[in-house]
């Protein structure tokens, strides 16, 4: 069943505590090895306006000069955040959506999964599946073992869609929207950007809108959740 984006992004950016939580992966951008939060309901959530903490996260790293990270996790996990360091992708990675992939897969994940990025290059995202069928269907065509996952990288972001390290932020996120569409990916992506160099602030993250390629001009639109 095809759900409503707002109806997860609206819980996460009126969070105090995880958009926090998003400012710390921003700082650790200016290091060398990526820093990964699984996120988990918070059983005894504080629901204050403007103070609220809904969730638990177990925080663990990558090594140094190396993308990716191995951490530990569990059915009741609601999404996984990570950093990219500068020199990688400004948006999500193939090896981000196979790690999805390899979550959704297990029917015990809640349907609700997100997996959320913040990048050296002033970017931060949030991925969540909205047909949850059609995301294991591409999964399974382009992302069930390392093989497929490395031709996906050459053959599809690299080649066809030209989505690369090399490129602005707008034209990578441009790009993968329309990945999105074409391949029916059943996912919805929602974000935003901001000068790398802007103080940490929970504030930068206030505002995540979900991102489609608008029908008539072809370029990005922005849909806020209020």
């Amino acid at each position: 069943t095809t759900k409503n984006p707002c109806t997860t992004i609206k819980k996460l950016k009126n969070d105090f505590t995880f958009k926090a939580k998003l400012g710390v992966l921003k700082n650790a951008t200016a290091n060398n090895f990526e820093k990964y939060s699984v996120v988990y309901n918070d059983p005894t959530p504080n629901v204050q306006p403007g103070q609220e903490d809904a969730f638990d996260y177990v925080d663990s790293q990558g090594a140094a000069n190396t993308s990716g990270a191995i951490y530990t996790g569990n059915a009741d996990m609601q999404g996984v955040i990570h950093s990219h360091y500068q020199g990688l992708i400004s948006i999500f990675s193939p090896g981000d959506l196979q790690d999805m992939y390899n979550q959704m897969v297990f029917p015990d994940i809640t349907d609700d999964f997100f997996i959320g990025v913040v990048t050296a290059e002033g970017t931060a995202y949030i991925l969540q599946v909205l047909d949850r069928q059609a995301f294991i269907n591409f999964g399974n065509q382009y992302l069930s073992n390392d093989k497929k996952t490395k031709d996906f990288l050459e053959r599809k972001y690299d080649k066809k869609y030209n989505i690369k390290t090399t490129n602005s932020k707008e034209i990578n996120e441009k790009n993968f929207l329309t990945m999105m569409n074409e391949l029916n990916m059943g996912v919805s992506l929602a974000g935003t950007t901001y000068n790398p160099t802007t103080p940490t602030s929970p504030s930068l993250f206030n505002n995540l809108p979900v991102k489609t390629i608008d029908d008539m001009t072809q370029g990005v639109k922005n849909t806020n959740c209020n």
